[in-house]
Parts: C-alpha cells; structure tokens; sequence
C-alpha cells in the first residue's frame, strides 16, 4: 500500500470520529487514525523532509485522543478538545505543505496549486479556531464561531484526504524499496 493511502485511511478515521466529548469508542478511532496518518507521513520523510513535522503534528493529534480518555478535572478535557481540533487544521497545514514542495520538485503543478491553497486556508481556519475558542472564554456568543471554524476544519480535511488518494499512486511518492 503508498504511504499517502495509509494517511489517507488515517483522515478518514479523523474526520468521521470528531464528536465533542465524545465516547471512548470515537477517540479511541481518532487515535487509530492518527496513527494510520503518522506512518503514512513517516514513509515520506525521504521524499520530502517537511513530511517529518506533519508526523509530529499527527503523533500529538494520536496522544491527544488518547488524553481525551483520561479523567481529570475540566480545564483537562477542554484543553485536550481544543488541541484535537487545531491538530486537524495545522496537520491539513503542514501535510500540505509538505505535499506542496514534493510537488514543485516533480512537476505536478495541479497537485501544487492544490496543496498551496489547502496550506494557507488551514492557517486561516487555525487563526479562526484559537480565536474564537479563546474568545468564548469571555463571550459565550463566540462558541458558534468556534463550531463553524471546525466544521470548516473538517471540510478541508475531507479535501485534503480526496487530494492525497488522487496523488497516493504517483510514481514520486512510492517509496516500496526505499527504507
């Protein structure tokens, strides 16, 4: 299997497991999916090295989930929410970007202009996110701007995964022999 279709196996699990407070069974599937992204991406950081940052972004998206299942007191499991949804966006950021530069190094073009448009909008909804979450600490009203924010989040996730099943089996990404 291409190391992108294992990250892609690995969104699909993320985007369909987000639910707020959700149950051990949802994070315990985000975990899974995050992982699925981790290896993916580590199978790519010899075809571009900015693949081994998205690892990280996933490997703190898998070990949020699982904080998620510990008790602990509110500020706890709100911190943990928050930080599971800003992962999504900054691993769509990140996972982007790398995607990007192995582009432009190999003469894909589309998957580039793609990838260059994902990156800047997970910023943007990243931006969004952290402020509205923050926001609606001081005014309640702000919590509908921080749900939009990650449905948005999502949204790109869901285009993000699509452009990666599109470009897992092209011959620059295939690293079988490589290890």
């Amino acid at each position: 299997m291409y190391p992108l279709a294992h990250a892609v196996f690995g969104w699909v699990f993320v985007i369909l497991a987000v639910q707020p407070f959700g149950g051990a069974l949802d994070v315990g599937v985000d975990a899974i999916g995050w992982l699925g992204i981790a290896w993916g991406w580590h199978q790519l950081v010899v075809v571009e090295a900015g693949f081994a940052s998205a690892r990280a972004v996933a490997l703190t998206g898998a070990g949020t989930a699982v904080l998620r299942l510990l008790p602990g007191p509110e500020l706890l499991v709100v911190t943990a929410e928050l930080v599971a949804v800003a992962v999504v966006a900054l691993g769509v950021s990140l996972g982007s970007a790398a995607l990007l530069r192995a582009a432009e190094e190999n003469g894909a073009p589309l998957v580039a202009a793609q990838c260059s448009f994902l990156r800047w909008a997970a910023v943007g909804v990243l931006v969004i996110e952290v402020s509205a979450a923050l926001g609606s600490l001081a005014v309640v009203q702000l919590t509908g701007l921080a749900s939009s924010a990650v449905l948005m989040g999502l949204g790109l996730a869901a285009y993000f995964t699509l452009l990666q099943l599109v470009s897992a089996g092209r011959p620059w990404l295939r690293v079988m022999g490589r290890r």
